[in-house]
């Protein structure tokens, strides 16, 4: 069993375009079932939208509940979202699925909250998503969730030892040790491995930093050894290995100043979200033996260049040829580099937007005043009316005069109100042509040109040392070029 926390966010349509359908599609194919909890649908997207809702009105819901409405407004999202997979062994079913959901749920003190199950079933593990809402939806109030991390890798633990089969020992061993257990001789030398790897990850990645140049140098290295660079949520820059997992760049690097990395670290282009790198490395993709072929015929290529006589040349070129020319993987690789940069660019505008969602929700307040002072008006209007008698002249004056204020004060209302939904939308356009104009025009065929090049010319330099260490001292013919 491994649970995973996402990032909190701020927009559930955000959240529920990329759980409830394929990644960067339209299609719903890799969703098995989905089923809502403490919510008046059953349909995921209105599910989302119901959140949404519950989420911006929470200062009304507290009016309504009798909460105060005190404490401090919160950075993070109120959208709280984790994933649950089994090992590929098992094969859990759906009543399985759930009851560990809820049990993950209460654990947490969120099981008054509404919050939606979705099960993919496009990867050889079993795993279901759970997106919750951490506002409560008869209180208003927000969930504190601390250290929710140790409360998932302690019911871990204990699920895993209840189903009969520990899959995740280094768990274990961790849990042992903050509780501050004795550790066993086997868990100790596996500890110490864990601590080798990690000291021997953080000298690699800090040599590669000072002996580069660069941020893309960097970059380029770090991938050469078999990491990514990725811009995190609050840790910054990261790291993404092989496998999936994510580590904190700054920890890594001695005496680099924060400012200093993020000014190197700014002339990188094309920097992936951390979570979205991760996810493209542990879960499927349709492209992705096509790119490991394409990898691998280059790493192929450089390794024959790189032992082969000059003799051989002829048939290191013709490996070259067929490197650059097998086109259809580097083009699938920047066309799902482009689609995932899009779709999170929306994602991250959407929530740099949520703010403004929230304070333009406050300030349509004045839609509610309208229809407050329209009640009141028509009362007036209604008393004026039914008014009789002669000793009722000056009420009468009295209530003219309020209706004339309350007259001018809708009118007023009416004209603020049209000025910030004219001017909030506006906005809103501005910010979302100015975040998604950068892939409107984006040409495809030139960015396949670049990789090929590119990978060309390092084949020509790997080639062209491997002759020069390779060329006897006695045959002058080796210095004419192919």
């Amino acid at each position: 069993m491994i649970p995973r926390v996402a990032i909190r966010g701020h927009s559930f349509i955000g959240a529920g375009a990329y759980y409830l359908h394929d990644k960067k599609k339209d299609t719903s194919e890799r969703v098995g079932w989905v089923e809502t909890h403490n919510l008046p649908t059953r349909d995921g997207e209105k599910a989302m939208k119901v959140m949404a809702f519950t989420a911006m009105n929470a200062d009304q819901i507290k009016r309504n509940a009798g909460v105060p409405l005190t404490g401090r407004k919160p950075k993070t999202g109120d959208c709280y979202s984790f994933s649950l997979a089994w090992n590929p062994e098992q094969n859990p079913d759906k009543e399985e699925m759930m009851t560990a959901s809820f049990n993950t749920l209460e654990k947490l003190g969120l099981q008054e909250h509404q919050s939606v199950m979705v099960y993919h079933q496009e990867t050889d593990h079993p795993h279901v998503h759970v997106i919750c809402n951490l506002v409560n939806p008869d209180t208003g109030k927000r969930a504190k969730l601390y250290n929710d991390y140790l409360v998932f890798s302690e019911w871990a633990e204990a699920k895993e030892l209840e189903d009969g089969k520990v899959y995740c020992e280094e768990r274990v061993i961790n849990n042992k040790v903050r509780r501050g257990e004795d550790l066993s001789p086997h868990q100790k030398s596996i500890r110490e491995e864990q601590k080798t790897k990690r000291t021997e990850r953080k000298e690699l990645v800090d040599a590669l930093y000072k002996h580069s140049d660069s941020g893309k140098a960097f970059a380029s290295a770090l991938k050469m050894n078999g990491y990514i660079l990725a811009e995190g949520d609050r840790r910054g820059y990261v790291v993404v290995d092989d496998q999936g997992d994510i580590y904190s760049l700054s920890r890594m690097l001695k005496g680099v100043k924060a400012l200093d990395l993020k000014n190197r670290l700014a002339t990188c282009e094309n920097i992936g979200m951390a979570k979205v790198v991760s996810d493209d490395i542990k879960y499927s993709d349709p492209d992705k033996s096509e790119i490991d072929q394409q990898i691998k015929l280059e790493q192929d290529a450089l390794e024959y260049a790189n032992n082969k006589h000059l003799k051989d040349s002829f048939k290191a070129d013709t490996a070259k040829r067929n490197v650059v020319d097998n086109s259809n993987a580097i083009r699938a690789n920047v066309i799902r580099q482009l689609e995932s940069n899009k779709l999170f660019q929306m994602l991250e505008f959407e929530r740099k937007q949520s703010n403004n969602l929230i304070k333009a929700n406050d300030e349509y307040f004045d839609a509610l005043q309208i229809s407050q002072s329209e009640d009141t008006l028509a009362e007036l209007i209604k008393e004026r009316n039914e008014l009789r008698g002669m000793f009722t002249k000056r009420r009468k004056e009295e209530l003219e005069r309020q209706i004339s204020d309350v007259e001018r004060e809708i009118k007023e209302s009416n004209t603020r109100l049209d000025s910030q939904l004219s001017a909030f939308k506006l906005k809103l356009k501005e910010d979302k042509d100015l975040y998604m104009g950068q892939f409107e025009n984006v040409d495809i065929d030139e960015k396949v040109r670049e990789i090929q090049l590119l990978r060309q010319r390092e084949l020509d330099d790997a080639m062209k040392k491997s002759r020069e260490h390779n060329k006897p001292d006695n045959d002058k013919s080796m210095d004419i070029e192919p």
